[in-house]
């Protein structure tokens, strides 16, 4: 009976996060509006699981005293940890880190959680340099990815998409098998979208609907694709037509006369 109890608490409290989440809409349309109300709080959610996933291989990047100073130091500000909110951590803390223990791992991810925080209070020009930054001061490929999308966000948050479109295109293409590249193609489309060119937002959309299996946005690119087609009839006419292989035609069938 508790089991049961606990259980239904449990079920009416993940209820109730979901409906303050998505304000009590069912649909995927209410579902891509939330997505675009909330995409600066989607970045950082990149951003930060790949700093906290850069945290937990810290054990395998320690290369002396300086690395174990310079993780110390990082991990005791507010702001670099899943409890605090980076809204209002101090975004200075984290840079004077990546200064003060340049060359270290530690770090970088100090510079990379600077940069989100200022992403996160609506400093956009000020990330825009600071996930550059990032970028230019490691070879890790995750935080290198996660940082040049910052860059095209940041961007693109500014109100300048011209200029964020290639910067979402080089993510995409130099980092592939990486998180955000998926993520840089559905701004793509958005901004294709956005511009009248609904024909290259479609085709987008449609090589991430390919991997719906596999890849965690390509959802949001069928729910993207399905709202643009019921807008833009006249494209599913201009979608390519699959044909199909002619029927084998059968043998005639023969019956030899009996002896």
């Amino acid at each position: 009976m508790d089991g049961e109890k606990s259980q239904s608490s449990a079920d009416s409290a993940q209820a109730a996060a979901q409906s303050q989440t998505y304000t009590g809409s069912t649909t995927v349309y209410d579902l891509m509006a939330w997505i675009d109300a909330n995409r600066r709080n989607i970045v950082l959610g990149v951003v930060l699981v790949v700093g906290l996933a850069a945290s937990f291989g810290v054990y395998t990047w320690w290369k002396g005293e300086n690395e174990l100073k310079a993780n110390g130091a990082l991990l005791g500000l507010p702001g670099s940890s899943l409890g605090m909110a980076v809204t209002n951590a101090n975004p200075d803390s984290f840079f004077k880190v990546a200064a003060d223990y340049a060359g270290t791992e530690s770090g970088v991810r100090a510079q990379l959680l600077g940069a989100q925080t200022l992403y996160s209070q609506g400093k956009f020009a000020d990330a825009l340099s600071a996930f550059a930054k990032v970028g230019d001061s490691t070879e890790f490929v995750s935080i290198k990815a996660t940082a040049a999308y910052g860059v095209a966000a940041s961007l693109d948050a500014q109100g300048k998409p011209a200029e964020a479109l290639p910067k979402y295109v080089e993510v995409a293409n130099r980092y592939p098998s990486e998180g955000v590249a998926s993520l840089a193609k559905i701004s793509q489309g958005r901004i294709h979208e956005a511009a009248g060119r609904n024909d290259q937002a479609l085709t987008i959309y449609d090589g991430l609907v390919r991997n719906i299996a596999t890849d965690i946005w390509a959802q949001e690119a069928q729910s993207r694709r399905q709202d643009l087609l019921a807008r833009h009839p006249e494209l599913v006419k201009a979608l390519p037509t699959v044909m199909m292989p002619p029927a084998a035609t059968p043998a005639p069938l023969t019956i030899a006369p009996g002896k």
